[in-house]
């Protein structure tokens, strides 16, 4: 039961601070972060859900395999496109 509390406390402290990465990014959080530091955050977690993607492919639950792959890949390719875009205004052309 410890080692599971465990676990789940470290999960929820990184989608935590996926979210506020994110958020930093969006200027949601008005926060003086360095871009730098932002871009590396997005880059993490482009390869940590790009992982996800793999591990899930190999997975021996089919449930997990047929759900949570594309789940993790659009995450994973989320990411990346954040990671990639070259400045904040290039996400604000939609009108």
């Amino acid at each position: 039961f410890s080692q599971m509390l465990s676990f789940e406390a470290v999960s929820i402290s990184l989608n935590l601070l996926m979210i506020t990465i994110v958020a930093l990014y969006a200027d949601f959080l008005k926060w003086r972060i360095n871009q730098v530091v932002i871009r590396i955050g997005l880059w993490a977690m482009f390869v940590l859900f790009f992982i996800n993607t793999v591990g899930n492919l190999f997975s021996i639950n089919e449930l997990e395999k047929l759900i949570f792959t594309p789940v993790t890949l659009v995450l994973s390719l989320f990411s990346l496109r954040l990671a990639i875009t070259k400045g904040k205004s290039a996400n604000r052309t939609i009108h």
